[in-house]
Formats: structure tokens, C-alpha cells, sequence
């Protein structure tokens, strides 16, 4: 028998099967995180084609996110092979000051800080990655702020100057602690 694929009530397009789509699982839902993990995957393959310094940066942040999309399905392990892989690209094209990278650096170490908490894990071991990566994270802010602060640039007005420093200054309060 075919399938009616037309727009239900909702307006939203999905089969109206009883209020249940039977491909999609009892909910009747595509999970959004699949989607998401479809679109990543997507993304990644085009960065990986066409390689060039914008291309490695945007391919740093598919990894980044694919690394979240894998934490928060509890797979630590891979979300930190993802998030190196991140680190490694924005290393290659960013010079070693920049927020992105201090930014990978924390999503490593709370990723170790959420793996040490599983079973088959080394607490201790985990946490001292996670320690590694925290200091990592605020080195690459401090060195931020110091240079920043003998730059005189001028692509930064007063506001955003401060507004920026203040943000790492503050980061930076977070991660001594």
C-alpha cells in the first residue's frame, strides 16, 4: 500500500499514521541529535575535499561539535578524539592567543572531568588530564590579555577592547578555580 507522505493537520509535513510515523520510532520523532549528527557528518566530508586554512578552521568547529554531540550521548572517549582533532586543526591556523583555542582546550577537560566518573575509568588519571587541558585553556587566555595589552589595535574599539578582556579576565577567574 503506498505511504501517505502528505502534510497532516500540524502543517509540518511528517506522515499522519495515527499521530505515529512507524519508521521513526515509537515517539513518532527523528531524534533532533541524529539530524544533527547527519548534517555534521555532511559537513565534514565538504571541509575534508576542499582543504585550505578557512576550510581547516570551519572543519575545527565541525569537530568540535561532533566531539559535543558525543559527549552528550556519553561516548567521552570519542568526544575527546573528536575535540584533539579540533585542537590540531586550530593550532595549525591560529595563532596560539586565540579564544577558540582555549575554548577546545575546556571542552577536553570536561570531558575528561564527566569521564572519570564512569565505571571503567581512572578517576585520577582523568582528572589529571582534564587539570592539564584546564591549565592549557588558561594560558592560552592569559597570553591573550598580555598580548593584547602591549597591541594597540586597531580593529578593536575601546568598548570591545574592554568588553573582551573583561570576558577572558573572567574566564580566566573560573578556570583558577
Amino acid at each position: 500500500m503506498p505511504r501517505d507522505t502528505s502534510t497532516n493537520e500540524d502543517g509540518n509535513g511528517e506522515e499522519d499514521n495515527d499521530g505515529q510515523n512507524q519508521e521513526d520510532g515509537i515517539d513518532g520523532e527523528v531524534d533532533d541529535l541524529q539530524y544533527a549528527w547527519e548534517a555534521l557528518d555532511y559537513a565534514r566530508k565538504i571541509y575534508d575535499a576542499h582543504p585550505g586554512e578557512d576550510s581547516d578552521l570551519k572543519l575545527a568547529q565541525v569537530y568540535l561539535r561532533t566531539g559535543d554531540h558525543k559527549r552528550f550521548s556519553g561516548f567521552y572517549g570519542q568526544a575527546i578524539e573528536e575535540y584533539k582533532k579540533c585542537i590540531e586543526l586550530r593550532t595549525a591556523c591560529l595563532e596560539n592567543n586565540d579564544r577558540a583555542l582555549a575554548e577546545a582546550h575546556y571542552m577536553i577537560a570536561i570531558t575528561h572531568v564527566y569521564n572519570s566518573g564512569e565505571e571503567d575509568s581512572n578517576c585520577r588519571s582523568e582528572k589529571e588530564r582534564a587539570l592539564s587541558h584546564y591549565k592549557n585553556a588558561l594560558k592560552v587566555l592569559q597570553l591573550g590579555i598580555k598580548n593584547s595589552q602591549h597591541n594597540d589595535s586597531e580593529a578593536f574599539t575601546t568598548e570591545n577592547f574592554d568588553a573582551d578582556q573583561s570576558q577572558r579576565q573572567d574566564t580566566i577567574e573560573e578556570l583558577k578555580e
